[in-house]
């Protein structure tokens, strides 16, 4: 008996109050987890690893002994230069800043050796864009400013980085 006149009185309690702001929290809950859950599927997606293959097109360039002029030839006012005018030649679809990420133009080893390396998810495309990017060196770009010969084509170097 003294049990159900506890539950009396504690539905008694209850009786005066909105019980609608004590369902609040709850629903605050829920907001919360689905919106953790949106954040994480979003964030997942945009950092899932890419299935495709990366491959990589390299063309090796012989660059007189000049110092200064190597330094040039490498230098990142030289490598933009050579990013414009390949976005121009190829029409590509996507931005100059994204081509330019594509593209590499290192000195191997302190030689007179320059290395031009593209990478893309298409190996045959890498290739085509190196390939590209030596003509372009060696037909105007730089044809005043350097002599230089290939050493390699690019299309014999396309190896898979992923």
């Amino acid at each position: 008996m003294k049990n159900r006149q506890q539950r009396n009185h504690t539905s008694n309690q209850w009786k005066g109050i909105d019980q609608s702001k004590h369902k609040r929290p709850h629903r605050n809950l829920l907001l919360v987890v689905t919106a953790i859950i949106i954040v994480l599927s979003i964030t997942y997606v945009w950092a899932k690893p890419n299935d495709q293959p990366l491959y990589q097109a390299s063309a090796v360039l012989s660059v007189g002994e000049n110092e200064e002029m190597i330094e040039q030839f490498t230098n990142e006012r030289s490598v933009r230069r050579i990013v414009e005018e390949l976005y121009a030649e190829l029409q590509v679809s996507i931005s100059t800043q994204r081509l330019a990420n594509k593209i590499d133009v290192e000195r191997m080893d302190q030689s007179n050796l320059v290395r031009i390396s593209v990478s893309d998810s298409d190996p045959d495309r890498a290739a085509m864009m190196a390939n590209t990017a030596v003509r372009l060196y060696q037909t105007g770009l730089f044809h005043q400013d350097f002599q230089f010969e290939v050493v390699t084509e690019a299309v014999i170097e396309v190896e898979e980085l992923q």
